[in-house]
């Protein structure tokens, strides 16, 4: 079982249900060049969109596949965290769905599998 840590990572959206969210972990390359990571966390803690979270659990991967706007299939392994250890170096937001998150959300929200990768 691997363990994952991840440092200072802002948090890119809230499962509506309240059962995780992703976040991303960002850094400089040598070249200069900016780099990011990123990651699903399984977590019923609160956090908030642009929050910042420390991260330790157990990592998983998983074989994902969308469908983009131009009808190209996208295939891509992601990151999963489980049992997760959430921490926030700054203070944790308001988690309140706003209405125009909710409007985005039945937009565009598609189902996803609600139960853990492994």
């Amino acid at each position: 079982m691997a363990r994952i840590n991840i440092q200072n990572a802002e948090v890119t959206s809230v499962m509506r249900t309240g059962t995780g969210f992703r976040c991303q972990e960002t850094w400089t390359k040598k070249n200069g060049e900016p780099a990011s990571q990123k990651f699903v966390v399984w977590s019923d803690q609160p956090v908030g969109l642009g929050d910042t979270v420390n991260v330790t659990g157990i990592m998983s991967l998983k074989n994902e596949e969308f469908t983009n706007d131009k009808g190209e299939t996208i295939k891509y392994t992601a990151i999963h965290v489980n049992n997760p250890k959430v921490d926030s170096p700054l203070p944790i937001t308001d988690t309140t769905p706003t209405a125009a998150t909710d409007e985005w959300l039945n937009a565009n929200a598609k189902p996803i599998d609600m139960e853990a990768p492994f």
